[in-house]
Formats: structure tokens, C-alpha cells, sequence
């Protein structure tokens, strides 16, 4: 052991019947926000990924979705674009693990470890 948190593809990148939730980084710095206004650091830790990530899959999109409260304008789905098998689910997850970054603002980031597929 490290002591070094990893990020797991198949726990970090789950699916519900609406798809994945995620932010618009965007959308945020546009309206001047950043991962220090939505992230409860003592709880979590956050990563980005560029939209082509899921995009260059052809198994999902990022769609725009804002929703009610806090920051809600920013919000987006990453939305299967085909039915996903276990395969092609976990094909998409380790797709986002390879392009995803843990975020700077983290207090943590220096004991983060690596992004696992």
C-alpha cells in the first residue's frame, strides 16, 4: 500500500437510466466558479476528462442538462449513445480513466495517486 488513493474505472464512472453525471468546467470558469465551489474535499475527490473522451468511444455523447440549484446551470450527461453492453460499459470507463486528471483545487492532490483503468 501507498497510501496513494487510485481511481478505479468501475467505481469512479457510474451509469444511472439518465447516464453520468458531470459539470461543464466550461460553463463554470465562464461563470467564474471552479471545483473549490461544488466539492466536498473531506468526502471526495474529482477528476476531468475531456468530452472527446467518451465522444471518441462512439458509445456515448456529453449532453448539456441543467438542472435546479446550486451550480445546476453548469450540468451535463455523459449519455450512452447505443445500448451498452458489460463489455462496451467497461470499454467507456477505462476510456475515461485514461483521459481523466485529478483537479488541481484538490487539497489532497499530492497524495493522489495514480488514474487506474
Amino acid at each position: 500500500m501507498t497510501g496513494k488513493r487510485d481511481l478505479k474505472a468501475n467505481a469512479a464512472f457510474q451509469f444511472d437510466e439518465d447516464g453520468m453525471s458531470v459539470s461543464s468546467a466550461e460553463l463554470l470558469d465562464q461563470a467564474g466558479f471552479d471545483a473549490r465551489n461544488f466539492c466536498d474535499w473531506n468526502r471526495y475527490s474529482a477528476v476531468k476528462f475531456p468530452a472527446s473522451a467518451p465522444r471518441s468511444t462512439r458509445l456515448a455523447d456529453v449532453v448539456y442538462d441543467p438542472v435546479d440549484g446550486h451550480l445546476g446551470f453548469a450540468h451535463a450527461l455523459v449519455v450512452p449513445i447505443v445500448r451498452l453492453t458489460r463489455e462496451s460499459k467497461r470499454d467507456l470507463r477505462v476510456a475515461l480513466a485514461f483521459a481523466s486528471r485529478w483537479l488541481a483545487e484538490d487539497p489532497n492532490f499530492s497524495e493522489l495517486g495514480s488514474v487506474l483503468p
